[in-house]
């Protein structure tokens, strides 16, 4: 009985102790998920009302074009990562940067390095501005229409043609369809994402109106930061006036609500700027999400 009587009174305590030891590590973890879901009912939440706002606002979708080349104009091998990276520069220069026109080698080189996947995610593009493609593990072009391989080069190999998700960028099921593709190849998470979609943004019928232009970046980036690794890089860059107006877009009425769920529910941070074209006017936004 004794025996008994000791295990009865130890036995408690022993399960207080292993109960606290796992909930102390459990912790982080938990509130690792529980950000992750609180960032994404933040995000469904807020992409339905930009949705709406944008329809209310006589938003009609994307243009529909009768031929492909002409509303990707800059999308293809003759468009490498030099007009990335002209495009780019001044996110770059905010983000510790030291080589342009090497950092999309050297960023995937060095992950490599270090044993990182380097799943790669261009954005209203074919995933063609890389100039080599030996560091990748994989590379997804998300565009409206389907590149028309008419354009490629006679002796390209159309097995090193990158994946394509098809669908309009503002439309739920568009993701959907990225997500299962990633899925289906073993993909968690993207790790460099890039947007520059001069010649599809330029077609979405919102691009005389900064601020359906802004929201609609709004929404872009809320669908894509799910979607990056936690150590991962989105840089972006869109004509957002085209070129009507010298004056600075007021990001903190249109993308503050972003940079503030950003800063609380993820370990990124979000810059914005914007960039000058020969005319002195503002026709560009140029940003990026990286790690804090």
């Amino acid at each position: 009985m004794k025996v008994y009587r000791v295990k009865c009174r130890k036995a408690p305590r022993l399960f207080f102790v292993c109960a606290l030891v796992i909930l102390t590590y459990l912790a982080p973890i938990r509130a690792i998920f529980a950000d992750d879901n609180q960032l994404h009912l933040t995000n469904e939440r807020r992409c339905s009302q930009i949705f709406v706002d944008l329809i209310s606002s006589g938003w009609k979708g994307p243009v529909k074009s009768k031929g492909i080349p002409e509303i990707w104009t800059f999308d293809g091998l003759d468009f490498g990562q030099e007009y990335y990276v002209k495009d780019f520069a001044k996110a770059f220069n905010q983000t510790d940067v030291k080589s342009h026109e090497k950092f999309f080698k050297d960023f995937l080189k060095t992950r490599k390095k270090e044993k990182k996947h380097t799943h790669v995610l261009d954005l209203m593009g074919s995933g063609f501005f890389l100039e080599n493609s030996k560091n990748t593990d994989s590379i997804t072009g998300l565009r409206l229409n389907p590149f028309d391989k008419s354009f490629l080069p006679e002796n390209y190999n159309h097995n090193d043609m990158p994946e394509q998700i098809l669908g309009d960028i503002f439309d739920a099921k568009t993701w959907e369809k990225l997500d299962m593709s990633a899925r289906n190849r073993g993909i968690l998470s993207f790790d460099l994402i890039v947007l520059r979609p001069h010649g599809g943004w330029e077609n979405q019928s919102f691009s005389d109106k900064h601020g359906k232009s802004l929201l609609s970046l709004n929404y872009v980036i809320r669908k894509t930061i799910e979607r990056l690794s936690p150590d991962g890089r989105f840089y972006f860059s869109i004509p957002w006036t085209l070129r009507l107006s010298p004056e600075k877009p007021d990001f903190t009425y249109y993308l503050g609500d972003l940079t503030s769920d950003i800063e609380r529910h993820t370990p990124f941070r979000l810059i914005l700027d914007t960039d000058v074209n020969n005319a002195g006017y503002r026709d560009r936004v140029v940003g990026a999400v990286v790690p804090r």
